[in-house]
């Protein structure tokens, strides 16, 4: 039975919050900077988001870039609104003339869910990465520095010391994919 007087337990059973590693994921895709050009497949207008994250989107068609490159990306889009009008209003040749725009501008995009995939499989190599260190005794200066931690505070907790260690080091490997 559920138990509803606990709020997380019901958020967790309505499947409406996020796993430990899909949090992850948000965390490395918004270190990474990465950001979006989006087409409303209900109204086909264009617009921009600054911060893309796991989330599905209904009703958007998503293409991801470097932070920067996407208002640059929006502006050559917004000088062109004519020419998207005049080749048809349907989201294939909408999204056709984002990619076309993107290419002749320089601006590399990718789509949504290929973003995601990546995101994740850092997240999995992460995960890996310290599950080898559990086997080969490589955890030993992270357990030191956590009981240090839980000296001065008492209420910390090792999964979520362990899982500020895994942000880390997933902001270490989206800063080198930035350079």
């Amino acid at each position: 039975m559920l138990d509803v007087t606990r709020p997380n337990q019901l958020t967790i059973a309505t499947g409406m919050c996020k796993t430990r590693n899909e949090r992850l994921a948000d965390h490395y895709l918004e270190t990474a900077g990465i950001a979006a050009v989006y087409i409303d497949t209900a109204t086909g207008m264009i617009g921009m988001q600054n911060k893309v994250s796991t989330d599905y989107q209904p009703g958007r068609v998503l293409y991801c870039c470097a932070g920067p490159d996407y208002r640059a990306l929006g502006d050559a889009l917004a000088c062109s609104v004519n020419r998207i009008r005049y080749g048809g209003s349907d989201v294939l040749s909408i999204a056709l003339h984002v990619e076309e725009t993107a290419e002749l501008a320089g601006i590399g995009v990718t789509s949504h869910g290929t973003v995601i995939a990546r995101a994740l499989s850092a997240v999995q190599l992460v995960n890996q990465t310290i599950a080898e260190m559990q086997c080969s005794g490589g955890m030993r200066d992270l357990n030191c520095s956590f009981k240090e931690a839980r000296r001065a505070d008492r209420s910390l907790r090792y999964h979520d010391y362990l899982h500020r260690h895994k942000a880390l080091m997933l902001e270490a490997m989206a800063r080198e994919i930035g350079r």
